[in-house]
C-alpha cells in the first residue's frame, strides 16, 4: 500500500457502522508491499498500527473489562528470532462474572441482518439456556442489548466466530459485564405503570414485583430495580396509585444496596410483607423457621415495663424517682452518694439511623467524650474516656448540659435480680434545656445500671449512658405526654439487661419478700462530710445542729433540707442552732 492511498482508519464502532472488514471464510487475506522510499522509517510505526486496528476484531478484544489481561507468549518473543517472526494466533479469552451480573453484548454487524432472525439464531445456539435480551437497540450497522445471568453471557461469548450467518460471514458477539445509565422518561414510566397493574393483585393488596426488568411490557427497556433511580420510580408509583399496598415481592431483581429502601418505608408504612430473595444482599439465609398452628395466635401487647422479679418494682420505682429528680435539678453533686467509690462510667452517643450528623440538633457536646467503639479506636483514648470512681463521675455528670426528664414515658426492663446484684435498663426522652429554653431539642437516652449491695444499701457499680436525637415519633409521644401530677411518683419504667449500677438515695423501701438485701444509703464519711457542708450552708445552721438534722433523717439530704424549710417557715427552729462558735 503506497503512502498517498493511506487511509487514517476510524474507531472500531464506525469501522462497523461504514465498511464491512470482514471475509467470508473467516480469515483475512492481506498483501504487504515494501516501500519504496528506504528512507522514510516513520510511517512504518503508523502503517502496522493501522493493520493491527483493521484487524483487531478477530484476535483481540480490547475492552480490559471483558476479560482479564493474558501473560505473552514469550516462545515467541525470545532473543535470536526474527523481527519478521509470524506471531501465533491468541487463544480465547475467558469471560469473568461481572459485580451485578448484567452483560452488554454487542454485535457489530447485527444489524445487517432480520432481528428476529438473528434473536431466533442466538436462542437456538443458547439452548437449553433461556435467551431474553433487554433494550435490543441498533446504531447503524451495531446491535447492542443486555442479559442478566452470566451462564448465558459466557455462552454468548463463546459463540464469537463460531454462528456462519447466511451471507457467508460469521456473527461477530462482543461480551463485557455493565449496563446502561438510565433515565425515567415519561413513556418508561407509563410502561412501568402498565406492568405493574398486570402484577397487582386487588384482593390481597399484593405487588408482584420479581423479575421486574424482564417483564415483556418492558423488554425494549432497562428496567432493572437494581438501579436505585428505577426502584425509587416505582415507589412514587406505589405511592401515587396504591397507597394501601400490603405486600412486595422484590425476589430475583439483583438488588446489592437497601439503603435507599427508606424512603420505602416513610412512604408505603402500611405494608407488612416484603420479599428480598434471590437478590445479591450478601449471604444465603436459611429457610424461615415455621410453625404449624392450627390458628393465629395473636403477639402479647408490648409492656412498658419488664421485671424479673415482680418484687422489685418498688425499689426500681424509688431509684428512678430519687436519681432523675436529683439529676434534674441546678445541684447534681448530692448523686456522689448514688455511686460506689470505685464504680465506672462510660457514655456514647451516635446520630440516629438514617439523619444527618449535621443537624439542628447537633450532640456536639457529647461528641469529646464519645466512647463508641465503631468510632474510637484508639485503645488509650479509650481507657483515658472511661470515669472511674464516683468522684470523676460525678464531676463529669455536672458539666452535662441541663436537662427535664419525662418519667412517665420511661421504658424499664429489669432482667438481673439476685442477692448479689440488679441490672436493669432505662430508655426514655429528655429535653436539654438550652440558652433562653425558649426551644430545647428533645434527645433519646438508654442507661444501663448495675448495682450492688454496699453495707446496708445499694450502690452503683456500673454504667453506660448512650445519648442520640429523639425520632420525630418519640419527640411527639413527648409532647402528648399528660404533666406528672406533683403529688403522685413516677411510675416504674421499661429496664433491659446491661452493665451498670444503681443506688438508693436515701429512702427506705417498702418491706418486700425478695432475695434483695433491705435499701438505705450507702455513705461513706467522705460523702457524709460533703452532705454536712452542704446542709450548713444551705440552712446556716452550725455544726452541731447539721449533724444533728442528717443523723435524725438518717443522713437523707434531700429529707434533711425538707424537714429544715418546713419547721424553719413556721419558726420551730431553735435561735441556738444559728450561733457559731
Amino acid at each position: 500500500m503506497s503512502k498517498k492511498n493511506y487511509v487514517k482508519p476510524s474507531s472500531w464502532k464506525n469501522q462497523y457502522s461504514e465498511h464491512d472488514y470482514r471475509s467470508s471464510g473467516g480469515e483475512r487475506r492481506v498483501s504487504f508491499k515494501k516501500s519504496k522510499n528506504k528512507k522514510n522509517k516513520g510511517n512504518v510505526k503508523d502503517w502496522s498500527t493501522s493493520i493491527r486496528a483493521h484487524l483487531y476484531d478477530e484476535d483481540i478484544d480490547v475492552d480490559m473489562g471483558t476479560s482479564r489481561p493474558s501473560k505473552s507468549n514469550n516462545k515467541y518473543h525470545k532473543k535470536g528470532n526474527r523481527s519478521g517472526s509470524p506471531t501465533p494466533k491468541h487463544s480465547k479469552k475467558r469471560l469473568w462474572e461481572g459485580p451485578t451480573s448484567w452483560y452488554r453484548v454487542t454485535l457489530p454487524f447485527g444489524n445487517k441482518y432480520d432481528k428476529q432472525f438473528v434473536q431466533r439464531t442466538l436462542s437456538e445456539k443458547l439452548s437449553p439456556l433461556p435467551f431474553w435480551p433487554i433494550a435490543w437497540e441498533a446504531n447503524g450497522n451495531i446491535t447492542t442489548f443486555y442479559v442478566d445471568d452470566y451462564k448465558t453471557a459466557e455462552k454468548l461469548h463463546d459463540l464469537h466466530q463460531t454462528i456462519q450467518m447466511p451471507d457467508g460471514f460469521k456473527m461477530v458477539i462482543k461480551v463485557n459485564y455493565g449496563s446502561p445509565n438510565v433515565d425515567i422518561t415519561t413513556e418508561l414510566k407509563e410502561k412501568m405503570k402498565l406492568a405493574m397493574a398486570k402484577r397487582y393483585n386487588a384482593a390481597n393488596k399484593a405487588l408482584d414485583l420479581t423479575k421486574f426488568h424482564s417483564d415483556p411490557i418492558l423488554q425494549d427497556f432497562f428496567c432493572a430495580l437494581y438501579k436505585p433511580i428505577i426502584l425509587l420510580a416505582v415507589i412514587d408509583i406505589i405511592t401515587e396509585n396504591i397507597p394501601d399496598l400490603e405486600a412486595l415481592n422484590l425476589n430475583d431483581n439483583k438488588i446489592q444496596i437497601l439503603t435507599f429502601l427508606q424512603k420505602f418505608i416513610a412512604k408505603l408504612n402500611k405494608v407488612k410483607i416484603l420479599y428480598l430473595g434471590q437478590n445479591k444482599d450478601g449471604l444465603d439465609l436459611p429457610p424461615p423457621i415455621c410453625f404449624d398452628l392450627a390458628d393465629e395466635v395473636a403477639l402479647p401487647t408490648p409492656a412498658q415495663t419488664f421485671l424479673c422479679e415482680a418484687n422489685a418494682g418498688s425499689i426500681i420505682r424509688q431509684f428512678l424517682e430519687q436519681y432523675f429528680t436529683l439529676f434534674d435539678s441546678e445541684n447534681r453533686q448530692m448523686l456522689i452518694q448514688a455511686y460506689h467509690e470505685q464504680a465506672i462510667f462510660s457514655m456514647t452517643m451516635a446520630y440516629p439511623y438514617g439523619t444527618k450528623d449535621k443537624s439542628v440538633n447537633w450532640l456536639n457536646w457529647y461528641s469529646t467524650d464519645n466512647r463508641n467503639l465503631l468510632k474510637l479506636t484508639d485503645p488509650e483514648r479509650r481507657f483515658k474516656l472511661l470515669k472511674q470512681g464516683n468522684v470523676s463521675i460525678v464531676s463529669f455528670l455536672k458539666d452535662m448540659p441541663e436537662t427535664k426528664h419525662d418519667l412517665m414515658n420511661f421504658l424499664v426492663d429489669l432482667t438481673v435480680c439476685n442477692s448479689l446484684m440488679m441490672s436493669f435498663n432505662v430508655s426514655g426522652s429528655f429535653k436539654e434545656l438550652k440558652g433562653s429554653h425558649k426551644n430545647p431539642p428533645v434527645r433519646w437516652f438508654s442507661r444501663t445500671f448495675v448495682i450492688v449491695p454496699v453495707g446496708t444499701g445499694f450502690c452503683i457499680s456500673n454504667e453506660l449512658l448512650h445519648i442520640t436525637n429523639a425520632t420525630e415519633e418519640q419527640i411527639k409521644a413527648l409532647k402528648s405526654a399528660p404533666p406528672v401530677p406533683a403529688a403522685v411518683p413516677a411510675p416504674v419504667v421499661n429496664a433491659s439487661p446491661s452493665v451498670v449500677a444503681s443506688p438508693t438515695i436515701g429512702v427506705p423501701p417498702p418491706a418486700v419478700t425478695s432475695p434483695l438485701v433491705p435499701v438505705t444509703n450507702c455513705i461513706d464519711d467522705g460523702t457524709k462530710q460533703q452532705m454536712l457542708q452542704a446542709v450548713m450552708v444551705h440552712s446556716g445552721m452550725n455544726l452541731e445542729w447539721s449533724i444533728k438534722c442528717l443523723q435524725e433523717t438518717e443522713w437523707k439530704f434531700d429529707k434533711a433540707t425538707a424537714i429544715f424549710n418546713e419547721l424553719h417557715s413556721q419558726g420551730r427552729v431553735p435561735p441556738e442552732a444559728f450561733v457559731k462558735n
